[in-house]
């Protein structure tokens, strides 16, 4: 679900999110960097997250940088928290570090 606000669009992901739904992520990522808009991810109701769609995140954090635009994640389930935090992502996605991101 994509949903507009001022000049970033929110994606919101909820229940599972696995490698099965990355294309179809990827896919409404791509959409919203074509009409450059920011992106802020709602991950409030996500269940399950595992490493694919993390990394499709990092990625996303990286690409719009390169457009000037702005990457965020307004608001995380307690399990996606957990599972970030897990797999040492913390700092990058969460207090959004992008120079830990390009390893600086």
């Amino acid at each position: 679900m994509t949903a507009l606000t001022a000049n970033a669009e929110t994606i919101q992901l909820a229940d599972e999110c696995t490698i099965y739904d990355v294309a179809e992520l990827k896919e409404q990522i791509q959409n919203v960097i074509e009409r450059g808009a920011s992106i802020c991810f709602d991950l409030s109701n996500v269940m399950v997250l595992d490493a694919a769609v993390v990394q499709l995140l990092l990625s996303t954090k990286i690409t719009l940088a390169e457009h000037d635009l702005n990457f965020n994640i307004s608001t995380f389930s307690e399990a996606a928290l957990a599972f970030i935090s897990n797999i040492y992502c913390q700092d990058i996605l969460v207090n959004n570090n992008l120079a830990e991101c390009e390893g600086e």
